[in-house]
């Protein structure tokens, strides 16, 4: 059993930025034309959330996190629009944390 006394909230904030690069390769038998396209979107992800740290012992805790991820994909190409693909997830993250040092 767990003591609650020992229990530790903690918060947590991430974020990352980068490229996805799409290609599709098409050959049809009934078209004898090859069709290659390539896409290129940016991606921008920022998320954050809340949580407690439980001890399992002197160097072991396990965590419990609520938290919440918004991330952006927008093509890099030009296009008149200002078009992208936004998305909000709500999760819930579960693990370990092994301490490493001495205190």
């Amino acid at each position: 059993m767990i003591p609650t006394s020992k229990v530790l909230p903690f918060i947590e904030i991430s974020g990352s930025y980068g490229t996805i690069k799409s290609k599709y390769d098409f050959n049809s038998l009934e078209d004898p034309n090859y069709i290659n396209t390539e896409h290129k979107s940016s991606v921008k992800s920022l998320g954050g959330g809340i949580g407690l740290a439980a001890p399992l012992g002197e160097k072991v805790t396990f965590d419990v996190l609520v938290g919440y991820n918004l991330s952006t994909f927008k093509n890099k190409e030009n296009i008149d629009n200002n078009h992208r693909t936004v998305i909000g997830a709500l999760g819930l993250k579960l693990g370990f944390a092994i301490l490493l040092g001495s205190n």
